[in-house]
């Protein structure tokens, strides 16, 4: 009997380990950006750097951990969104059940003045969707765009703005030279690029692009970072 009280203990263990991140609640549920919240929950790794976390589609800093608590800092680019966990030793990730809602400080009434000069993207002809999304993982939201060519023309592009990071008031030079990846789709009137977005497929950590056609099912692209 003893080699097999064994052997279910040892299962037992195995189960336990692979439990994927459960987030059963966090405080406090708003905040402002720099600030600390904390997870709590289950499956965590006590390791803090063995925790990736993202409050929608940015990266946030683990200040502590444990496998039942983490405390994080709110990131710079938060907005209204899930808080997800990935424990990076298990390869599995969960996610909250409510929204995070970040706030700032110094509100008022939004008037024309509120807002300074637009800065301009060279996107290409067509650009049909645009999107903000962490793509690199340090923390600085980064603009992604899709643009349809002319009809017959192969070339439908995704366009990556990588953000520098450098902070403060946002100019040209807030934003790395424009990465493009061609689909190699023409489009013919019939099928095109329609919507795309990101998220971690595979929980390495890294966000996928996934992108859907007209007419067509999802096409899935690799990695992007």
């Amino acid at each position: 009997m003893k080699p097999i009280t064994f052997l279910l203990c040892l299962l037992s263990a195995i189960v336990a380990y692979s439990q994927a991140p459960v987030v059963s609640d966090f405080t406090p549920k708003i905040a402002v950006v720099g600030s600390s919240i904390t997870l709590t929950g289950s499956g965590f790794s006590n390791t803090s750097t063995n925790n990736i976390i993202h409050f929608g589609s940015v990266s946030a800093t683990v200040i502590s951990s444990s496998t039942n608590s983490l405390v994080v800092e709110v990131p710079v680019g938060s907005k209204a969104d899930k808080i997800n966990v990935l424990n990076t030793v298990t390869g599995l990730s969960g996610q909250t059940a409510r929204n995070f809602y970040p706030t700032f400080d110094g509100g008022a009434r939004i008037i024309p003045a509120s807002f300074l000069p637009h800065q301009d993207l060279a996107i290409n002809e067509g650009a049909r969707t645009v999107r903000m999304v962490d793509v690199d993982g340090d923390g600085w939201l980064d603009v992604v765009s899709i643009s349809r060519q002319s009809i017959g023309i192969p070339g439908q592009e995704i366009s990556i703005f990588r953000n520098l990071g450098t902070g403060g008031t946002l100019s040209s030079g807030s934003f790395a030279s424009k990465i493009e990846l061609n689909v190699g789709l023409a489009d013919t009137g019939g099928s095109g690029m329609n919507d795309f977005g990101f998220t971690d497929l595979d929980n390495d950590g890294k966000p996928d692009l996934y992108f859907s056609l007209d007419g067509n099912p999802f096409g899935f692209g690799g990695a992007v970072c």
